[in-house]
């Protein structure tokens, strides 16, 4: 495409002038129309628009048709059915860093910029991302256990009722994050631990909850307000919650998840110290789980709080009972949420 748009015509053409600034000898040829330019910004001039919005609209549709036809493509044309690319800056001459998303934010139009903005805020943005199967749906991976001494070493009371609610936020928001950020916890470290540490129990203010409920709605708040964008909604809290209802009614599971934000702190706490009061909460966390004799009692209990809070949920929401049936066996994320907005 590029070499077609920069073709140099032969050079006893050369002394023509450009059909749209009336100035400059024209350099190249349109692949679509054959109208004679000098520039790139002459080629996106409002006289070429008709020509030149239509040839940048269909290869990026051509390319999103290639990669598949489902239902995020889709909606995704949609989206860009609506944008409107006439407003590009006038230095657009230069290579454009498609690694570098500030780069290619920069070169959105100020409408457009609105939108991705708007599909951020709202959620809608994780319609566009890839599927991602967590380890509790697959039963694959799970997590290593990590080593940690033992609870009698930690600890010589017996801790009170409040560690198992601030367990359970721990894991609910560590849900979030796997999901929000496709499971690339440790490739995406400084944005989990922000998460991880900002919303979770592990900042002690969200650590004061004397039941499930209260627990999980202080990291709900605390989702929904993270540096001005309500993270919650790009997962979709019901999402959230039933994953949290999958790794409660396992042991390992429930290990498995702490030990993954252990693994992530530890990386981050050595270039961070300030962490290191967190990575030692969440190794007594740890040390409490791994306790013998299991609970069982305890954790039956907390699943059953779970349900009430799930059913909940899809009541306020108004979600059809078919869609919650479906979000608790996890089988379709992204029909979840369209159907939820």
């Amino acid at each position: 495409v590029i070499l077609l748009l920069n073709r140099p015509l032969m050079s006893e053409t050369s002394c023509h002038i450009c059909v749209f600034c009336k100035r400059e000898k024209y350099q190249y040829a349109c692949p679509r129309c054959g109208a004679k330019y000098c520039s790139l910004p002459c080629y996106k001039s409002k006289e070429h628009a008709s020509c030149s919005e239509k040839f940048y609209k269909n290869l990026v549709l051509d390319e999103l048709k290639s990669r598949g036809d489902d239902g995020s493509v889709a909606m995704l044309l949609d989206e860009i059915a609506g944008l409107d690319i006439s407003e590009g800056t006038d230095e657009v001459d230069r290579v454009i860093n498609l690694d570098d998303g500030s780069d290619l934010y920069d070169q959105l139009s100020k409408k457009d910029q609105a939108l991705f903005n708007e599909l951020l805020t709202t959620g809608k943005a994780s319609l566009f991302m890839p599927d991602v199967i967590p380890w509790w749906q697959s039963g694959e991976d799970i997590p290593s256990k990590v080593s940690v001494p033992s609870f009698s070493n930690l600890s010589r009371t017996e801790p009170s009722s409040s560690v198992a609610f601030s367990a359970c936020n721990l894991v609910f928001v560590y849900c979030f994050a796997f999901r929000c950020f496709n499971g690339d916890l440790n490739d995406l470290i400084d944005e989990t631990v922000a998460v991880l540490t900002e919303c979770s129990s592990l900042n002690g203010s969200l650590d004061k909850a004397t039941c499930l409920t209260e627990a999980l709605s202080a990291s709900k708040h605390a989702l929904q307000n993270v540096h001005g964008h309500n993270y919650l909604a790009m997962i979709g809290e019901l999402v959230t919650l039933c994953d949290l209802r999958e790794i409660l009614k396992n042991h390992d599971y429930r290990i498995g998840a702490l030990s993954h934000v252990y693994t992530v702190l530890k990386e981050a706490s050595v270039n961070n110290p300030k962490l290191r009061s967190q990575y030692r909460k969440l190794r007594f966390f740890i040390s409490w789980l791994q306790r013998e004799p299991i609970d069982l009692s305890l954790w039956q209990s907390l699943q059953s709080e779970l349900d009430a809070i799930i059913n909940d949920c899809s009541t306020q929401h108004n979600v059809p009972d078919d869609v919650v049936k479906r979000a608790k066996t996890m089988q379709s994320r992204k029909k979840l949420i369209v159907e939820m907005t």
